[in-house]
């Protein structure tokens, strides 16, 4: 786990590609902490398809296609459009089953401003539950609504925040202030789930639990998106900034390190 302080992995694109030991150090990153930054990637657009097949990890097609277009649009349907500060969260909280991974590829970056900020939801998570229980299970037995919707689609889910398996470890994080709806004003556990929601809310804004960087042109951002909330400063559009977003299983990517470690050889893995 991380925070503030920590700095993410950083591979270079050729570095990666190059053989088996450098995807041996991507997969390992990912797995490990969640988020790495690619550096010296290509920049035209649609690249990020191309590595995303050199590494054998298969892209999700969702209602906005395969890859998600980022950049100043007041048509836009989603505050991302904008150049206002977007707040932590992950992507798709809105879906039943929203993809575990993300790729914020950084094709220009000539606006002032925008910093980008990851939060690791496993550390803000242990913390909360480490000084208030109630709070995380409150989190993790009520649920909420999240919806998006533009003209053309329309999809909403209702979930808990926080899930965890059977031994109790953290298993996903689903926050996103922009998609989540109101809960019902005679809900039972009103009080007690919002006050948790704030202490939560409170935690991912800290600075102390963010690491913040600024995306250069050939960077590409990988999150999972299931543990890691990202946000963005506002910026001043005075120049170009276009990013493009792809999602993916990271299952996939799990599987690839156990290729490269050995461990697939294994005829049976122990549960």
């Amino acid at each position: 786990m991380w925070r503030s302080g920590d700095e993410l992995v950083r591979l270079g694109h050729d570095e990666v590609l190059v053989d088996d030991a450098g995807r041996l150090r991507f997969f390992d990153a990912f797995q490990r902490d969640g988020a790495l930054v690619v550096t010296g990637s290509p920049t035209a657009p649609g690249s990020v398809l191309t590595f995303m097949d050199a590494i054998g990890v298969a892209v999700r097609e969702l209602a906005i296609g395969k890859i998600f277009d980022v950049r100043v649009d007041p048509a836009g349907f989603n505050v991302a459009y904008t150049a206002e500060e977007v707040p932590p969260h992950n992507d798709f909280a809105n879906y039943t089953d929203p993809p575990s991974g993300q790729v914020l590829a950084m094709l220009v970056n000539e606006a002032h401003g925008g910093r980008s900020t990851v939060v690791d939801g496993w550390s803000v998570l242990h913390d909360l539950d480490r000084h208030d229980p109630s709070a995380i299970d409150v989190l993790s037995r009520v649920q909420v609504g999240f919806r998006q919707y533009s003209a053309t689609a329309d999809a909403f889910s209702r979930a808990v925040l926080v899930e965890r398996d059977p031994e109790g470890r953290f298993t996903h994080l689903r926050f996103s202030n922009q998609l989540m709806q109101p809960l019902p004003f005679d809900h039972p556990d009103l009080a007690a789930w919002y006050r948790a929601y704030r202490l939560l809310g409170a935690a991912v804004c800290d600075s102390a639990n963010q690491v913040s960087f600024r995306l250069q042109a050939g960077d590409m951002l990988f999150v999972n998106n299931h543990r890691v909330l990202h946000a963005r400063e506002a910026f001043t559009p005075d120049g170009p900034r276009h990013l493009q977003d792809v999602y993916f299983d990271a299952d996939e990517m799990t599987g690839n390190l156990a290729r490269l470690t050995g461990e697939a050889k294994n005829a049976m893995v122990l549960s």
